[in-house]
């Protein structure tokens, strides 16, 4: 006699799984190892991987943004990550903030709900990469970055940050919106950044930006195109044999581990309106070790 069992199953996402990869720069193929990804195909984030982030956690005098961190901001649907930003008036809202010798107590005004994910684990040399679709909106600040502290010095590079440039190079232009790409290093409290204009609205589609990020140098990739580089030793004379000398001239060039951030800021302004488009869809998120 045969029995069959019929089970009612929660949905589950069956996707291509990720594989090593090559890297080419300048003509050279550089072969690397999976080492991280999120496919996103759960049902909700993965915490095991990811840190949601709540609250206030940099910018605690809101010089620069005017957002309140949720969890229920960040949502896991159909095999992709959303961050939705919305409108969300908060008065003296009560959070706390490490200021230098420890958490302080502090009270805020916040203007719209958002969120904001931070990898568990710490990352070295390699290659990172997103595939994702931009907000947008005349505040909108979505940014994947890596970020860490070793010894009290500040290591960080922003793969990508897109503003409306109005609070940070001059006037604002819709043209601009979702449409600037700004890659930045920052390091021991000096920094280096580029923005360019790229051919499409990072809002209308999906798109991958990644960075190469060696000993020796830092590159910047969208859509597998390289976007800007930034060399360790401000002399040619200095990369030709590859090795690390003290005593050489440097550029602002980030060396220690970092976390990997996903979020999305609102600049802070006189303007309360919903955003043209206010969610942030990611695909996936990878990393890649240097074989």
């Amino acid at each position: 006699m045969l029995f069959v069992v019929v089970c009612a199953i929660g949905p589950l996402l069956v996707l291509a799984q990720p594989k090593d990869t090559v890297i080419n720069f300048r003509g050279m193929n550089i072969p690397m190892k999976l080492s991280f990804s999120d496919e996103f195909s759960g049902l909700k984030i993965d915490e095991q991987k990811w840190d949601l982030r709540e609250g206030v956690v940099r910018d605690a005098e809101q010089k620069i943004t005017q957002q309140w961190l949720t969890k229920e901001s960040v949502v896991v649907k159909n095999g992709r990550v959303t961050i939705t930003t919305l409108p969300k008036e908060r008065k003296d809202q009560t959070f706390y903030v490490w200021i230098t010798d420890g958490m302080k107590e502090r009270k805020g005004n916040f203007n719209y709900d958002t969120g904001e994910f931070e990898s568990k684990e710490l990352f070295h040399w390699g290659y990172y990469e997103i595939r994702c679709e931009l907000p947008k909106g005349r505040d909108a600040w979505p940014a994947f970055w890596l970020y860490g502290e070793a010894n009290g010095t500040n290591n960080e590079i922003d793969v990508f940050e897109f503003w409306n440039e109005q609070k940070c190079f001059g006037g604002f232009s819709q043209k601009k919106l979702s449409r600037i790409q700004h890659m930045t290093t920052h390091y021991n409290k000096r920094m280096s950044g580029v923005g360019v204009k790229l051919p499409f609205d990072g809002s209308a589609g999906m798109h991958t930006y990644g960075v190469l990020w060696t000993e020796n140098a830092i590159v910047w990739y969208t859509d597998g195109k390289e976007m800007r580089t930034l060399y360790r030793y401000k002399k040619p004379s200095d990369r030709k044999d590859g090795k690390i000398i003290q005593g050489r001239e440097e550029n602002v060039f980030p060396q220690s581990p970092m976390k990997l951030l996903v979020d999305m800021a609102v600049q802070q302004s006189e303007n309360r309106l919903p955003l043209e488009k206010n969610s942030f869809v990611v695909d996936y998120v990878r990393g890649y070790s240097i074989k």
